[in-house]
C-alpha cells in the first residue's frame, strides 16, 4: 500500500512540474504564407476525422475540431475557394484524414511527423477529384519552450500547419 502512496505522490509531482498538457491550438496550425497557384471561385465543406481529443494527462494531440478549425480558417485567409461552408450546398468536400501523428516520448528537439489522407470531391456528382496523402513534419526546439509538454504541443502544431499548407498549394494546382 505504501508503494502505490509513494507512486501517487511521485506522478502527482511530475505532472506539476511539467504542467498541464494542453491540446493543439487551432490558430497555430494556421499556415501564414500559402503559395496559391491559382484560386477557385466555387464553395467548400471541409470534415476532419482521425484526430484525438487530449488527455490533459498524457500526451497534447490534434481534435477534429481543432484541425477541421484550423483548416477552414485557413481556406478562407488565403482565398483557396469563394467560401467554405459548415454545412448545406457546397460544389465541393474537403475531406481530412489524420492517418497518424508520429509523436517522440522524450527529446531536447521534438519532431513530430503528420500523416494526412486528402480527398476533394465534387458534390453534384460525388466524383472524385484529388486523392493525395501528405507527410510532413516540424520540430520544435528548447529555444523555442524549454518544458517538454509546450515543445510537443508546438511539433503537433507545425506539423499539421506543414500539411494544412501544401494540400492548399495542391489543391490550387488542379484544373477543376
Amino acid at each position: 500500500m505504501k508503494i502505490h502512496a509513494r507512486f501517487l505522490a511521485f506522478s502527482i509531482a511530475c505532472a506539476s512540474l511539467a504542467g498541464c498538457v494542453s491540446p493543439a491550438d487551432r490558430q497555430a496550425m494556421i499556415p501564414g504564407t500559402v503559395n496559391l497557384h491559382r484560386k477557385i471561385p466555387k464553395t467548400v465543406a471541409v470534415a476532419v476525422t482521425g484526430g484525438q481529443k487530449t488527455n490533459p494527462l498524457w500526451t497534447s494531440q490534434v481534435s477534429n475540431e481543432d484541425f477541421a478549425a484550423a483548416l477552414q480558417a485557413s481556406i478562407e485567409k488565403h482565398g483557396l475557394f469563394s467560401r467554405v461552408l459548415r454545412s448545406g450546398d457546397t460544389e465541393y468536400r474537403l475531406d481530412a484524414r489524420l492517418v497518424r501523428l508520429r509523436q517522440p516520448a522524450l527529446g531536447f528537439n521534438m519532431t513530430v511527423q503528420a500523416e494526412v489522407e486528402w480527398r476533394l470531391t465534387e458534390t453534384r456528382t460525388g466524383r472524385g477529384l484529388w486523392t493525395e496523402t501528405t507527410n510532413n513534419s516540424y520540430t520544435a526546439t528548447v529555444g523555442q519552450a524549454f518544458v517538454g509538454v509546450t515543445r510537443l504541443k508546438l511539433a503537433n502544431e507545425g506539423a499539421i500547419r506543414e500539411n494544412i499548407k501544401t494540400a492548399l498549394e495542391r489543391i490550387s494546382a488542379l484544373s477543376i
